[in-house]
This record gives C-alpha cells, structure tokens and sequence, in this order.
C-alpha cells in the first residue's frame, strides 16, 4: 500500500496540471480559514459614501458594492461558504452513493433491481431542474441547497460503486473469504469496499466545480443564499443590472467561481489520469 501512495504522490507531484489545480485549491483552502483575520473590512458594513466605488478606491482594491460593502471582503467571506458546501455535498453523497451501490452489487438479484431502478428514476431528470425543483417545495436557503443537490447528486455515485463491486466481488480474495466462513459485513468493510473506493474519489473530485456551480446557479436565481451572505451566486445575481456602470461588481465574482471551478476541474482531470490512464483524452 504505502508503494502505491508514493507511485501516486510522485505522478501528482510531476503532472503540472495536478500542482496548478492543487496549488489553486490550497490557496481558497488558506482564504476560507484565515478569512476573518486577512479580510479588510467588515463584509456587512454598508457605507453609502462608497457606493459601487471603482477598485483602488481609498483602499477598496476589487471596489465596492451598491451598499458601499467591500468586494473583496464579501468574497474572501464567500470562500469559506463556498468550500462548505461544495465538500459537505461531495462528501455526503458519494458516501450514500457508495453505501447504497455496495449493498445493492453483493445482494443482487431483486435488491439490485430495486435499487437500480429507483437510480435511474432519479438520474431521469436532469439534475439543475430536479435541484430547482426540490428547493421551491423546501424553500429557499443554503440548507435546503445542500439537501436538494445531495439528493440530486447520489445516483451516479451508486452507479459507479455498484459496477465496481460487481467486479471486485468476483475476486478470489472475496471467494476466499467466504471459503473461510467470514461473516458477510467483514468481506464487505474488509475487502469489497477498500478495492472500490478509486472511482468514487476521483468522481468526487472531479464532481466538486459542478457541485458549486448548481449551487451559485440556485444563489443566483434567489433560491440559495439570502440577502445580506456574502455568497459568490447571490453577489453576481445582485450585480448583474449594475454591468454597465460598475463592471467590477459583477466581474469579479463571476471570474472567482470561474477560478473555483477550473481548480477543481483540472486537478480531477489530473487524478483520474494517474488513476487510470486509459482514460486519458488526446
């Protein structure tokens, strides 16, 4: 094992793709911690006397808002939400994903049926709109966010886990096993699930940026984060009639969850390929 991670981390580390993408996620990991210490206002406080102030004003260096609020302050703030939910999203549901895939691969037969049909129900509608609609019956919230996507993201994880456990489950260690009488639980928890685990984490990598962007889509339709949080969808959504006479306000959200998700992309592009290098695109 401790071969393998030194295999991987030595193709992570000489893939440039991988160090940009890596480099650029540890960089919004260091904003979202130290936000309340490096950020240089207040990301509340409204004062008119600024209002939608061009960047470098008197120390305003992405500008200000149509409250006078610090641009750049509301977006420092807006990493730490983001990241939240972005990881909280992933994490949840490709863990049910993963649970319920394993289940439904080594009982099979009706179980899997079952479990493969209500998937596909799921995965019938496209999955903003499912979002979407799963937030209006809730209402609005970024708790509600975090709910509708984790149901709306589920379903492909399950899928992924089931096809890789139908294979591992064929193994001789797993025939072993069951040879030597071991219970059902400890083959799974012992061997099934640790030889299915590859996929499901570079699927969740990779899955983060589209998470985020469901999630400011949601924000930005008024769905997501309220008025006043400093959150990356919501700010766009406040700016956009503001493009013409104030670019900044807009411009540097958007290029932020631009950034958010190009990190995350790249660097999942990157794992997948060391992972499995079959799957590389030319």
């Amino acid at each position: 094992m401790s071969k393998i991670r030194y295999h991987f981390i030595k193709k992570l580390i000489s893939n440039p793709s991988a160090v940009l993408g890596l480099g650029l996620i540890s960089l919004f990991l260091i904003v979202a911690l130290l936000g309340p210490f490096i950020a240089p206002q207040d990301p509340y406080k409204i004062n008119f006397e600024y209002k939608l102030a061009p960047p470098g004003t008197d120390g305003f260096l992405l500008g200000t808002d149509n409250y006078g609020r610090d641009i750049l302050t509301r977006l420092i703030y807006g990493t730490r939400i983001s990241l939240l939910i972005s990881l909280s999203i992933t994490a949840i549901s490709s863990s049910i994903g993963l649970l319920v895939g394993v289940f439904s691969a080594y009982m099979g037969n009706l179980v899997d049926e079952v479990v493969m049909r209500v998937t596909e129900i799921f995965m019938a509608i496209p999955p903003f709109l499912f979002a979407m609609i799963i937030v209006v019956v809730l209402g609005p919230g970024l708790f509600n966010v975090v709910i509708a996507l984790v149901l709306v993201w589920w379903p492909p994880y399950t899928r992924l886990a089931r096809s890789k456990v139908l294979s591992v489950k064929q193994e001789t260690f797993v025939e072993a096993g069951r040879a030597l009488g071991m219970p059902t639980g400890r083959i799974v928890l012992k061997h099934i699930v640790p030889n299915s685990l590859s996929p499901i984490l570079v699927q969740a990598t990779m899955d983060v940026g589209g998470v985020i962007l469901t999630a400011t889509g949601l924000s930005f339709l008024g769905l997501g984060a309220q008025r006043p949080t400093p959150e990356w969808g919501l700010m766009v959504s406040l700016a956009r009639s503001y493009l013409e006479i104030a670019w900044w306000y807009p411009i540097f959200p958007g290029l932020t969850i631009a950034l958010f998700v190009f990190s995350f992309n790249i660097f999942g592009d990157a794992v997948r390929d060391i992972v499995d290098p079959r799957l590389t695109s030319f």
